[in-house]
């Protein structure tokens, strides 16, 4: 979404520093936290891209037990590897395709891809 900082003094949106008078896109996932902002308005639709990357779609179909749509339907859900990591067992095991066994793998490979920096 495009933003606008009406007030008169820089204000912080998590790491984005927005100037008085200052217009730009930001994530929509920022939405809830400019309602709190008094001085930041929206003042139109983003350009920015939020869908997930190749590159995070690329290291689902890496993972043992995950095919292209099984892949797809994860980033639909989770919204990233993010989502995937931080989504709980139960979660997963709701994506049709994804019993608990498949969960544990997915969570498992995602946790030691983590570590590896």
């Amino acid at each position: 979404m495009k933003v606008k900082n009406i007030g008169n003094n820089p204000v912080w949106i998590e790491d984005i520093k927005l100037m008085p008078n200052e217009e730009r896109d930001i994530s929509d996932k920022y939405e809830p936290l400019l309602k709190s902002l008094g001085t930041v308005i929206i003042t139109g639709e983003s350009e920015i891209d939020d869908s997930p990357s190749v590159k995070e779609y690329e290291l689902l179909l890496k993972l043992r037990g995950v095919e292209k749509e099984l892949a797809e339907e994860i980033l639909d859900r989770f919204g990233s590897i993010e989502g995937v990591r931080n989504a709980t067992l139960k979660e997963l095991e709701a994506i049709p395709g994804i019993g608990k066994k498949r969960a544990i793998l997915i969570k498992k490979q995602l946790d030691e891809d983590e570590m590896k920096g």
